[in-house]
């Protein structure tokens, strides 16, 4: 067990409340990312200790503060604003006296659509925009300088749920994020969004892929009884009346059988196949639980070349 996790035990028994960040976290168990592993090695330890971590480290983003409490704090699972990437990038920002030259080249460098005008860290007083800059200039409104061209911003907590977030956003188009140590810790756009949730859900999009490729190969081809010693012993009491009632894990145990193979006529190598879809389970495990790094590039390249692979598969079996 870390020392440094100790430590921060010893802290909380004597009523305080240390934060770090989850790279932090992670660092002390010579971690650099979250896995179902990883993680799973960071609760038992937490456990042991009787502490736990506010917001949940499993759940907020990486370089985001959590604070160490006792385990006997009430536990929130809510996915907040603070797990995604932009909340957490220091936003580029203008003074209200900058130049609107300087504004518009920053915007131009950066491809920005909008810079926040700040004063401080802590003080926002506005937002220019490509659109405001436009209509003062269309409009032949003079101004030289950010405080000129500047339109209200809008804000939101760190704190705030990521599904109150989306509406708010959606309907400003950019929002500051401020932590909760009342710094502006973000900014967060419609394209951010749109970017994170790509990211985030792409591979539960191409394992649902997968999935139906693989049921559209074996569908019709097992009989009630192959089906149900497929099944997971750990799961008796649950029938399976189809292949849609099955869960990925019983794909794979239903194609290990050699004579169950040969029923899917599929002119590839069994084992090598077999350890594909056992590859395929592992990463749709880690997906399942929604890490808020998402996954790595390297399973995520694996899992296009798999959907591509039963995807051709498929065709050619049913002729397509």
């Amino acid at each position: 067990m870390s020392d440094k996790l100790k430590e921060v035990a010893e802290q909380v028994r004597n009523g305080l409340r240390p934060e770090y960040t989850v790279r932090d976290l992670l660092s002390w168990f010579g971690y650099y990312r979250r896995s179902d592993g990883n993680t799973a090695d960071i609760v038992r330890a937490l456990e042991g200790l009787c502490i736990w971590t506010v917001p949940d480290f499993t759940l907020t983003h990486i370089d985001a503060p959590v604070a160490f409490v006792s385990a006997s704090a009430p536990f929130d699972p809510t996915l907040r604003i603070c797990m995604l990437g932009p909340a957490r990038n220091k936003p580029v920002s203008v003074t209200p006296n900058s130049p609107i030259g300087e504004v518009v080249r920053l915007m131009i460098h950066n491809d920005f659509s909008q810079l926040p005008v700040m004063t401080s860290p802590h003080e926002a007083k506005g937002m220019v925009t490509w659109r405001g800059v436009g209509q003062r200039y269309a409009l032949s409104i003079p101004g030289s300088e950010a405080r000129h061209f500047m339109e209200p911003h809008h804000e939101i907590s760190d704190n705030e749920t990521i599904f109150d977030a989306v509406g708010i956003v959606i309907r400003y188009e950019c929002v500051l994020v401020r932590d909760n140590k009342n710094v502006i810790s973000g900014i967060i756009t419609t394209s951010d969004l749109a970017n994170e949730f790509h990211r985030l859900g792409e591979p539960f999009l191409l394992i649902s892929e997968i999935e139906n490729h693989i049921r559209a190969l074996i569908h019709g081809k097992f009989s009630q009884p192959e089906l149900d010693a497929a099944k997971n012993p750990e799961d008796g009491a649950r029938e399976i009346s189809g292949i849609h009632r099955m869960n990925f894990g019983e794909y794979v145990r239903l194609l290990q059988e050699p004579g169950r193979w040969a029923k899917v006529s599929l002119k590839v190598d069994r084992e090598g196949f077999i350890a594909d879809l056992e590859k395929v389970n592992k990463v749709r495990n880690d997906v399942m639980h929604f890490n808020p790094q998402g996954i790595e590039d390297e399973p995520k390249a694996f899992l296009h070349k798999f959907a591509h692979l039963v995807q051709q598969l498929r065709q050619t079996s049913q002729g397509l």
